[in-house]
């Protein structure tokens, strides 16, 4: 706690939480490789305040959380871009799916309480409890969708289609879904200032500061 109160101040960030509970927000994907961490990373690199972050790897049988700066810190891992884009502590779980996993994400939601606000990115996580903000993302330049994903999406508050898709194909890719938000955001050349990314952006923020402004009110 000494180290992260350190942490806190040199990124002049109070962890002192401003809610009640903190937000809680979900990133999944249609499939592995779809941009989940990108996406996380620049929530998380434009978001105010303190935030933790949860990375999820699903396993056959390992099961375990861990905040081992030696391993979560490694170049090139996922979980050193969560650190990198802001986020003041980062645990990772690899569990399989079912009790095992709702057990780890009970302690490490316990350890992460006093933060503003909690992102955490996997799938099986989404299923097992209640968030404030769920994204889903698809794939870059294909909307494909995994078996057994499709209620992810049925619950997102917003589709992160991440690269150049049409609006037409958009509509087309949710017709089947009641999902009513969606963008399209280039997450793997943010620097990229087009005109669709920066819309993407207002949409995806939006949804994050709405759900803020019902905390406040709590």
């Amino acid at each position: 706690m000494v180290i992260l109160y350190y942490i806190a101040k040199i990124r002049g960030v109070s962890i002192k939480r401003k809610y009640k509970r903190p937000l809680l927000i979900s990133v999944t994907g249609a499939h592995s490789g779809a941009g989940k961490t990108s996406l996380a990373c620049l929530i998380l690199e434009n978001l105010k305040g303190s935030w933790g972050a949860i990375k999820y790897t699903k396993t056959a049988v390992l099961s375990s959380v861990s905040d081992a700066v030696e391993t979560l810190h490694l170049e090139n891992k996922d979980t050193s871009r969560l650190v990198r884009a802001g986020a003041l502590k980062v645990l990772w779980i690899q569990s399989p799916s079912g009790q095992q996993l709702t057990e780890l994400l009970s302690r490490a939601m316990a350890e992460l309480n006093y933060m503003d606000g909690i992102l955490v990115e996997g799938n099986s996580p989404s299923r097992l409890m209640e968030f404030d903000v769920r994204f889903f993302v698809f794939g870059y330049k294909s909307a494909a969708i995994k078996a057994g994903a499709e209620d992810l999406l049925e619950k997102s508050s917003v589709a992160v289609f991440n690269g150049k898709y049409s609006d037409t194909q958009m509509k087309e890719v949710l017709r089947p879904y009641s999902v009513q938000k969606y963008c399209c955001i280039s997450l793997y050349n943010v620097n990229v200032k087009d005109g669709s990314s920066e819309e993407g952006r207002k949409i995806l923020f939006d949804a994050i500061k709405l759900r803020e402004s019902a905390l406040k009110m709590q």
